[in-house]
Formats: C-alpha cells, sequence, structure tokens
C-alpha cells in the first residue's frame, strides 16, 4: 500500500495492485507487488523511483511510530527518553559508531521490556495494537527490486539536498542539520522495531516448526 500511495504521490501510472497474493507467492517468492510506469523524461517522476521503492520503510516506520505512541500512552514520554535522539546525534557528529550501535540496541531491548510492562497489554485494545505494531515490524524492510528501483534516483536526490542545504544555509536555516535529525530518528525507530520483532518471530518460528513436525 505505501508503494501505492507513493506512486500516486509523483504521478506514476499504476498497472496493477496485488497487496497479498499467498498462493501466487510459492511459486515466485513476492509476497505482494505494484506494477507501474512513468515518463523517462520526467524528473518529478524520476526522483519518484526513490521514495516508490523506499516507501515501506519510510511510511512503514511513521506508522509504527504513532501505534507505539497509542500504546504506551502517557508512557510514550519514557519512549522517547530511550530513544534519546539528543544523544544519538552527538555520538554521530563525534564519529562514536560502536556506541552509537550499542546505544541503538540498548535502546530497543529497553523498549521492549517497556512495552511488556505496560499496562496496555492486558486490555484488548493494547493486544490488537501490539500485533499491528509487530506485524509491520518484521516486514519493515526493502525487497531487491525496491532497491533496484531506487538506485537511479539517488543521486538526484543526493543533488536536491545539497541545493536545499546551500539554499537554506544562505536563508539562515540549518536544513542539513534537521534533515539529519530525521533521518536519525527514523533509523532509532526502524532499529528498535527490528529488535522488538525478534523474540516473536523466534517464538513463532519456534511454534511452527513444532506443527510442521505434526503434518
Amino acid at each position: 500500500m505505501s508503494h501505492f500511495l507513493a506512486c500516486k504521490l509523483f504521478g506514476h501510472d499504476v498497472e496493477k495492485v496485488e497487496l497479498f497474493r499467498p498462493t501466487k507467492s510459492k511459486s515466485d517468492g513476492v509476497l505482494g507487488r505494484v506494477v507501474h510506469s512513468r515518463n523517462k523524461g520526467n524528473i518529478y517522476k524520476m526522483i519518484g523511483d526513490f521514495f516508490i521503492g523506499t516507501a515501506p520503510v519510510i511510511i512503514g516506520s511513521f506508522i509504527v511510530y504513532m501505534l507505539i505512541k497509542l500504546y504506551l500512552g502517557s508512557e510514550f514520554a519514557i519512549f522517547n527518553m530511550i530513544i534519546d535522539i539528543e544523544k544519538s546525534l552527538e555520538m554521530i557528529e563525534n564519529l562514536d559508531l560502536f556506541k552509537f550501535l550499542v546505544h541503538i540496541v540498548m535502546a530497543g531491548i529497553n523498549t521492549l521490556f517497556l512495552i511488556i510492562n505496560s499496562p496496555s497489554l492486558a486490555s484488548i485494545k493494547g493486544i490488537v495494537l501490539l500485533f499491528a505494531i509487530y506485524s509491520i515490524c518484521i516486514h519493515l524492510s526493502l525487497s531487491r527490486a525496491d532497491i533496484e528501483n531506487s538506485k537511479s534516483a539517488i543521486p538526484i536526490v543526493v543533488l536536491i539536498i545539497v541545493l536545499c542545504t546551500v539554499i537554506f544555509g544562505l536563508m539562515g536555516i540549518d536544513f542539513s542539520g534537521k534533515f539529519i535529525r530525521l533521518v536519525t530518528y527514523m533509523f532509532l525507530i526502524m532499529t528498535t522495531c527490528i529488535i522488538i520483532s525478534i523474540p516473536v518471530t523466534v517464538l513463532s518460528m519456534m511454534v511452527s516448526a513444532i506443527f510442521g513436525r505434526f503434518r
């Protein structure tokens, strides 16, 4: 659905949409797809290739962020403290990549415990939200086709970011700082999602393996 929305936003012609194809995927490994095309001479539509390819990660991260906010309620402030965007940016600026990696892993683990210990887990609403969070988290990735479709537009997107940085810089606006902050926060959300989904994924694999023996 995120691919489809991005296609519409950037004016691509959508030829076919298959949101869920569990039977057909057994032969080609494609669980869902959006077939689209564009005018090759249109720069705006060419830029769209990048955002259409990366849409599941961008939109998925935003949806998970909102679902976690709904799930945690008043405890969401603790989640922001765990993520600690200021500390993350400081480590990136100092190129402390190992510390940043450790911080991300610990943020994911602490968020997992925060979710497990939340009072919301005892309610139907909380269970539904948690299932939705998990379902999106385990699919918060890009396929090989997504990456291939996005690659051609990367130079143009980078050029636009550089131009925006220069133009807004002349206006006294720190565009690059705000952009890095946004990307870092999104990366933290994505990594946290992956860590949250690991124990449930392992558990589901174990259950699947056990029941698979009785087939």
